[in-house]
């Protein structure tokens, strides 16, 4: 038996479900950031976690910020500017 994977009404295909113990953010690069921005200190297994799991939540909020200044300028490509007044708008908010 074969599956096929559910559609939304338009034909795109539906996001899975996330599941939060996967990241999407390399550990190894957000390792090195910590490192490299942090004085050279070491980083915990936990605090690689925690950052990714930050770093994650702040790029959904980027991009949906970005998203809704792309829609409002009736465009279906985010661009640098968009991402520019979402970074504003959440550094306000």
């Amino acid at each position: 038996m074969t599956s096929r994977a559910s559609a939304t009404y338009d034909g795109s295909p539906e996001p899975a479900e996330e599941d939060p113990s996967m990241s999407e953010l390399p550990n190894a690069v957000v390792k090195r950031l910590l490192v490299k921005h942090g004085g050279g200190l070491r980083v915990s297994g936990a605090a690689i976690e925690r950052a990714v799991a930050a770093a994650e939540d702040y790029l959904a909020r980027l991009s949906r910020e970005a998203q809704a200044a792309a829609e409002a300028d009736k465009r279906k490509t985010i661009m640098d500017n968009d991402i520019d007044k979402a970074r504003a708008k959440l550094s306000l908010g």
